[in-house]
């Protein structure tokens, strides 16, 4: 009977073990179980258990879940996919979605069709009853997630960090009033998250975790909670983050440690508490450009003229040349066209950068046509109660045209 009750557990396909009501379980997705496609569905899972994963018989395909699934079935490691599109999956009070945490790096979710890295298509609607916790690589696109109880999203294959692994585009996250986490200091992070919509209602800060190097263009909102995000992972890229409603302490509880900065760009804070209620050091970066032209013709752009931009404190932070359209291009990654304004650190203390000193045709090869410039830049913003708002800033740069036919001078000598 031991022998037997082991067999059942480690048995590839999608299982049952303990019985009608109890978790339903999948596992390598090369078994004949899967349909032979590679990867399973929710319709597979609805064929094998019809009394406990029941297909509603609707049009657009949708289901109610009675159990639990996971991916996984706590003992094998083969490679397990769990892909579909265009499904709205209902979980029964107390049940959900979760994937083993044996032979994570074999194991995959993917809902809905990446575009690209902006955009998402053919999302799954889900509504889980309690967390899943879902680990190992996850590729969700243009999904509408549901949880009562937050989401524990653990990208990576287990103790050891494992940053880029899976990519969230397109997604609206629910998450009630419990905290959720999208990637961990010990789990790893997401490679790709881009566009989603966190949502949440509750006492603390509802993203416990949250961590990566591509965050873009997220939207972070709810009511009631203390802030949108309370994290302590080491490092932490957020580009364009808009904050939307009304926390009671702050929008960001930064307790990190010391050592590596986070960095946001361009982010829209929600104005209705402070920025940081804690902050270890956080760079808030800005966009910034020139276009340098001929004074006496403001269709000519010119290329190869020096621009520097140079902070309160003498350091300079653009050092660039324009190219062929007077523009310029400077920095990498979450600092590309941007420039340093802010840093915040404990207490939280603001520490300005500016406001910054322009140069341009001033260095290298001069282009000796056109005067040197040098003008002060004060960073334009918004005030409000908490704090300010900051905006990027594109400046048209004129170079005086020294050239052209010289001023008659006429001498008069005294008889």
């Amino acid at each position: 009977m031991r022998l037997l009750l082991l067999a059942l557990l480690v048995a590839a396909g999608i299982t049952q073990p303990g019985g009608a009501g109890t978790t339903i379980f999948f596992e390598d997705s090369s078994h004949a179980d899967a349909g032979g496609d590679g990867a399973y569905s929710f319709a597979d899972i609805a064929a094998k258990f019809p009394v406990d994963f029941i297909d509603n018989g609707t049009a657009e395909k949708s289901y109610r879940s009675k159990v639990t699934l996971q991916n996984g079935d706590g003992s094998g490691t083969a490679v397990t996919v769990m892909s579909d599109t265009l499904v709205t999956v209902v979980f029964d009070a107390s049940k959900t979605y979760a994937t083993s945490n044996i032979g994570q790096s074999n194991r995959t979710t993917q809902w809905g069709t990446k575009i690209n890295n902006f955009a998402a298509k053919d999302g799954c609607k889900i509504r889980f009853a309690t967390t899943p916790v879902m680990r190992g690589t996850m590729n969700l696109y243009g999904c509408q997630l549901r949880s009562g109880q937050g989401f524990t999203m653990l990208p990576g294959f287990g103790a050891s960090p494992v940053p880029g692994v899976g990519e969230l585009i397109g997604n609206t996250f629910n998450a009630g009033n419990t905290n959720s986490s999208f990637g961990s200091p010990s789990s790893g992070n997401f490679a790709v998250i881009q566009n989603n919509n966190f949502v949440g209602v509750g006492v603390n800060g509802f993203i416990a975790n949250f961590g990566g190097d591509s965050e873009d263009g997220s939207v972070f909102s709810g009511t009631g909670m203390s802030r949108f995000i309370s994290s302590a992972v080491a490092q932490l890229n957020l580009s364009r983050p808009r904050f939307t409603g009304s926390p009671t302490n702050a929008d960001i509880r930064d307790v990190h440690g010391s050592g590596i900065d986070w960095n946001f760009a361009e982010p829209t804070w929600s104005q209705n508490a402070v920025q940081f209620e804690v902050a270890a050091g956080v760079s808030e970066w800005w966009g910034f450009g020139v276009e340098v032209f001929d004074s006496k013709s403001p269709f000519a752009r010119l290329a190869n003229i020096s621009v520097e931009l140079i902070d309160v404190f003498g350091a300079t932070v653009v050092d660039a040349v324009t190219d062929s359209e007077g523009q310029i291009s400077f920095n990498s990654g979450v600092a590309l066209n941007r420039v340093k304004l802010r840093r915040h650190t404990t207490g939280p203390t603001i520490t300005e950068q500016g406001p910054f000193l322009l140069k341009a045709n001033h260095k290298g090869t001069i282009n000796y046509t056109y005067a040197t410039l040098q003008q002060e830049v004060v960073w334009p913003g918004r005030d409000y109660a908490f704090g300010r708002q900051l905006q990027n800033v594109f400046l048209s740069v004129q170079l005086q045209n020294v050239t052209g036919t010289p001023t008659p001078w006429n001498e008069r000598v005294a008889p």
